[in-house]
C-alpha cells in the first residue's frame, strides 16, 4: 500500500469521524454541476452519523424519548469521537454511552440520564446474552446448616442489577407515552432494577432494598451465611433470605451452587 493511499484513507477516516473535510477534498474528482466537493463528502460523513444515531436510538429508546430529536442528535454528535476504537459492529457503538453521559453537559440538568442509559444497555445485553441452564438444586437436600451457610452462587451472566438514585424504571416504562403527558416525580425515589429473561422477553423488576443488597452481596462472591449476617444487621432474618433464594432459583437466575 503506497503512502499516498494511506494518506487518503486517513483523510477519509478523519472526515467521517470528526467531520473535518479539508484534508480529503484535495483527493476528490470534480463535483457535478451545481454541487461542491463538500456535498460529495457528506454522502460518507453524514451517512456514518445517521447510521450511528439510528443504532443508538434503537439501543436507548427511553433516552431518545426523554431528550427529543434535537437534543439526542446533538448528543450523538458529541459522542461520535468517543466511539470504541476499532468497533466495526453498530450493535455495540453504544457500549460507552452511559460513562460518556456521566461527564456530559446533559447530566447537569438531567442527572438521571447516565443511570437510565445503564439500564437500557443492561436490557440490550440481557436480550443478546447467553441464558444458561439453571442450577441443579438436588445437592442441597442433604446439606447441613453449616454447609448451607458456606454456599456461594453463580448467576446468569446476562442478568444484572442496576441501582440508581432516580426512578429509572418508571422513566424507561414511559418511553412510548406522549412526552407532554409524562410527569414523573424524581425526588427521593431511588431504584434497584433487576434485569432478567423470561423466554425471549427481557423483564425489568424493581427490588426492595434488602433483596437488592442480598443479591449484590452474593453476586460479589459472599457466602449465604455472610449475606444472612449482612441482612440481619439491617433487620432482615433468615426467612427473608430463604424466600429470596427461592425466588432467584424460580426465575432461573442461579446457574451454579457451590458448597
Amino acid at each position: 500500500m503506497t503512502e499516498e493511499v494511506i494518506r487518503l484513507q486517513r483523510a477519509m477516516a478523519k472526515a467521517v469521524l470528526t467531520a473535518e473535510e479539508v484534508g480529503l477534498l484535495e483527493y476528490l474528482a470534480d463535483p457535478p454541476p451545481g454541487r461542491g466537493l463538500s456535498h460529495r463528502v457528506s454522502a460518507y460523513t453524514g451517512g456514518y452519523l445517521a447510521r450511528v444515531e439510528e443504532s443508538l436510538a434503537q439501543a436507548y429508546p427511553a433516552l431518545a424519548h426523554v431528550l427529543g430529536v434535537t437534543a439526542f442528535h446533538s448528543l450523538v454528535e458529541r459522542y461520535l469521537p468517543r466511539l470504541p476504537a476499532g468497533e466495526a459492529n453498530l450493535n455495540y457503538v453504544g457500549r460507552g454511552l452511559a460513562d460518556f453521559l456521566a461527564d456530559d453537559e446533559l447530566s447537569v440538568g438531567l442527572p438521571f440520564v447516565p443511570d437510565l442509559a445503564r439500564l437500557e444497555w443492561a436490557v440490550l445485553e440481557c436480550f443478546h446474552g447467553a441464558w444458561l441452564a439453571a442450577a441443579d438444586l438436588s445437592l442441597l437436600e442433604d446439606l447441613g446448616q453449616h454447609q448451607l451457610a458456606s454456599l456461594r452462587l453463580d448467576f446468569q451472566p446476562a442478568a444484572s442489577l442496576v441501582v440508581s438514585d432516580w426512578p429509572i424504571k418508571e422513566i424507561r416504562d414511559a418511553r412510548d407515552d406522549d412526552r407532554d403527558s409524562v410527569d414523573i416525580d424524581l425526588v427521593d425515589r431511588p431504584d434497584r432494577v433487576l434485569v432478567y429473561r423470561e423466554g425471549f422477553d427481557v423483564v425489568t423488576e424493581r427490588l426492595g432494598e434488602a433483596e437488592a443488597a442480598a443479591l449484590e452481596s452474593m453476586r460479589a462472591g459472599s457466602t449465604l451465611g455472610q449475606t444472612v449476617q449482612q441482612l440481619a444487621a439491617s433487620g432482615a432474618g433468615g426467612d427473608d433470605i430463604g424466600a429470596m433464594f427461592a425466588r432467584w432459583t424460580g426465575l432461573s437466575l442461579v446457574t451454579v451452587v457451590r458448597a
